[in-house]
This record gives C-alpha cells, structure tokens and sequence, in this order.
C-alpha cells in the first residue's frame, strides 16, 4: 500500500492471498492514521471498486485518465467521527 498524504496511490495483495482480509487490514492501518482518504480506480477494475465500496468509501466524481484513456473513478472515505464534529 502506498499513501501520499491522503491519497491512496496503490493498494496491491498478490493474487495468491488475496480473499485472506490482507486489503482489509491495511485498509484499517491506514483508517487508524488518517481522518479521511482518497483515491482512483479504474472502472474496468470492479473487484477493487467493489472492494472500496465494501471500506466505507463513496464515489465522487468519474473522469478519463489522460495517461491510459480509462474511465478513472474517484473515492473517498471519512472518519465517521470526523463526519459528526464536522472537521
């Protein structure tokens, strides 16, 4: 997993574990640091988008990614605490 700020640049399981909660406690990890977190996924990529939605993230907004052509998604997940105190 890779986290610039609050954005999540990459978030990777071999194929050979995954299905084990790997993705789900690094999710966590990163949860544990942060307030809130962003990030982009292709929309061809459903098992990850399926994986986002699952982790509390919303769809924000969709747009072509100029660099590959797809159809990007853009998420975000916030601290429902964060949500309440309105920060």
């Amino acid at each position: 997993m890779g986290i610039e700020d609050n954005y999540i640049a990459g978030l990777f399981v071999d194929k050979r574990y995954r299905g084990q909660g790997i993705g789900q406690k690094l999710m966590a990890a990163a949860k544990r640091t942060r307030n809130e977190l962003t990030l982009s996924v292709y929309e061809k990529n459903q098992p990850a988008y399926q994986f986002y939605l699952k982790q509390g993230f919303i769809e924000i907004s969709r747009e072509i990614d100029p660099v590959t052509n797809e159809m990007a998604i853009n998420m975000a997940w916030r601290d429902a605490a964060s949500k309440r105190r309105g920060s």
